[in-house]
Formats: structure tokens, C-alpha cells, sequence
């Protein structure tokens, strides 16, 4: 043993000084192009997004909406919502949603479990989807540029929050009033419940 140690050496310390060595060549390497590699996984990150999206499409029978200069109008034919479409059991019942200058507002009322609150979800996450430049579930879609989403949908109580329920809801809508522009999209379920 003696003599093959002093003839080869410790080959286990040698073996892991070369492993060693070939790392931290291959980290310099690394860093010499790391701007080009960060680049090149941001591009592949945004294609990625962008295949998923025409995948979706392609297989649930999205279709173009169409983006239009406008003041805020919003004119959806038979709109799905997405998730809810595929958690369904039965079919789901499309429904179409209007919004231009002359009905700014509009009022969703039913009797409970009747899809308020989901039709609600459908209208901000389908105008969602077209502004990031994805295809829709509907059959015909016509909308502006809108420049931001804000929902007011559901309130929790908590005591981690000193206030009401209510207080919490006038709360956040104080802060959307303040916020909110005519190119705004505004979504509001159940204000005041609590």
C-alpha cells in the first residue's frame, strides 16, 4: 500500500481537486455570458407563455378579440369563463357582456347561487386575458385598451384588522374611487354585505 502510494498518490484527493478545479471553470465560464444567458431565459420564458397561450386556444376554441381606440367599450358574444368551463359537470351557459360610454354601469341581480359572482369574475379575467393578448372563450369579442382592473369582490374578517367587515368594504372602495379613471374597469361584488 506504501509503495502504490508513493507510485500513484492519493487518487480519492487528487479525483476531487480536478472536480474542484473543472467547477469553477465552468462558473467563470458561466459569468463571462451571463447577461447573454439571462436574455436568452427571458426569451424562452415569454415563448413559453406565449405557446401556452395558443395551445389553450388552439384546444378549447378561443377566438381573436378584437382591440379597438376607444373609451372603455366592452362587447363580449356567449363568454365562457375558463377554469370555471372546466370544473363544470354540465355545460356552461355562456353569457355576453356589454359596456361602452352609454352603460357604464351595470347591475348583475339573482337569487343566490345563481352566478353572479361568477359572471362577475368572467367579465375582469376575460378583459385580463385580451390585454396580455390571449385569444377568448366566446364567439365574438370587441374591447378597448383598458389601463387597470379593480375588484372589489370579497371581504374577510379578520383580527389581525382592527375594523368591521363594513369598514373594511368602504374602505377599499375609498381607495378605488380614488384610484379609478375612465378607462378603469371596476368590479364590485356584494358591496356592503357585512
Amino acid at each position: 500500500m506504501r509503495q502504490l502510494d508513493e507510485e500513484i498518490g492519493d487518487l480519492d484527493a487528487f479525483i476531487k481537486d480536478t472536480e474542484a478545479m473543472i467547477v469553477s471553470e465552468l462558473e467563470e465560464s458561466i459569468l463571462d455570458c451571463e447577461s447573454e444567458l439571462r436574455e436568452t431565459f427571458e426569451s424562452l420564458a415569454e415563448l413559453d407563455c406565449i405557446l401556452s397561450l395558443a395551445t389553450c386556444a388552439a384546444e378549447s376554441n378561443f377566438v381573436r378579440p378584437m382591440i379597438i381606440e376607444h373609451d372603455i367599450f366592452i362587447h363580449i358574444e356567449n363568454g365562457r369563463h375558463p377554469l370555471q368551463e372546466l370544473v363544470l359537470e354540465d355545460e356552461f351557459i355562456p353569457n355576453n357582456i356589454d359596456i361602452d360610454k352609454n352603460n357604464r354601469i351595470n347591475i348583475v341581480t339573482g337569487p343566490n347561487f345563481s352566478g353572479k359572482s361568477c359572471y362577475i369574475r368572467q367579465v375582469g379575467l376575460l378583459v385580463y386575458m385580451a390585454q396580455i393578448g390571449s385569444f377568448l372563450p366566446c364567439e365574438k369579442a370587441k374591447l378597448s385598451v383598458v389601463k387597470q382592473i379593480m375588484a372589489r369582490i370579497s371581504s374577510a374578517e379578520t383580527c389581525s384588522i382592527p375594523q368591521s367587515t363594513f369598514q373594511i368594504d368602504l374602505t377599499e372602495m375609498a381607495t378605488i374611487l380614488r384610484k379609478s379613471s375612465p378607462s378603469s374597469l371596476v368590479l364590485i361584488d356584494e358591496f356592503g354585505k357585512g
